[in-house]
């Protein structure tokens, strides 16, 4: 059954560690920010979900930050790698003081 993407079980990060962030994978069931929602469809539904994690979830924003300033070392890997990829590099390029926060 497909849930809405805005659902909270659709964009819920599973938990993760700090410690992980040499492999970046975006396959459904991952751990991590980057990854993929279950039942994802395609990257513009994939690109919407992490953008809505990054704005909504204060762990996933920090983790996606600290991923974005180590990015040359990062391994990115799955079915959404190169959205996972121009998402950090947006990450990485913004002015942090002006990022949208959902709280």
């Amino acid at each position: 059954m497909n849930q809405p993407r805005n659902s909270p079980a659709a964009v819920r990060a599973k938990p993760y560690s700090i410690k992980q962030n040499n492999v970046v994978d975006t396959r459904e069931g991952a751990l991590g920010p980057m990854a993929a929602p279950t039942g994802c469809l395609g990257p513009y539904i994939y690109t919407d979900v992490i953008t809505f994690r990054y704005k909504r979830s204060v762990q996933d924003r920090q983790h996606m930050l600290t991923l974005a300033q180590n990015l040359d070392g990062v391994q990115i890997i799955g079915p959404y790698a190169t959205e996972a990829r121009a998402i950090l590099q947006q990450c990485g390029q913004l002015d942090h003081a002006s990022i949208p926060r959902g709280d």
